[in-house]
């Protein structure tokens, strides 16, 4: 998966009007005003390519904004159950038990979309 790229120009207009209120604010000269932001648009490069959050933030986020267990559920995870396609033999070589076991798995996942998806639709309301 290709990381998003963005070019300077998009993050940098943005940038030098927020930096410039705030120096207004600040009531710093204009010359200063002006040193800063050439500073500001010297240390940007022509590409930034966004990094991506960890699975744990992610995880974590949505667990601490909406009260669900995702990351518990993803930590705890069973690693019996794996997802090698070649591993699942069809009889007389597939495991009962890890078969019980990823059932139970997607069971526990399921019910927590599900209590995701309402606590998200009750934010929209």
């Amino acid at each position: 998966m290709a990381r998003p790229i963005i070019n300077k120009n998009e993050i940098l207009e943005p940038a030098k009007r927020s930096l410039e209120g705030i120096l207004n604010e600040l009531n710093v000269s204009s010359e200063v005003r002006a040193e800063i932001v050439e500073k500001l648009n010297d240390s940007i490069p022509e590409k930034i390519m966004l990094t991506l959050p960890s699975n744990r933030f992610v995880l974590e986020f949505v667990d601490r904004n909406l009260s669900t267990n995702f990351y518990e559920l993803w930590d705890s995870y069973s690693l019996f159950v794996h997802s090698n396609f070649t591993s699942w033999y069809i009889v007389p070589f597939t495991s009962v038990l890890e078969f019980k076991i990823l059932k139970n798995e997607l069971i526990k996942f399921s019910n927590e979309i599900r209590e995701c998806f309402e606590k998200f639709l009750i934010l929209l309301k």
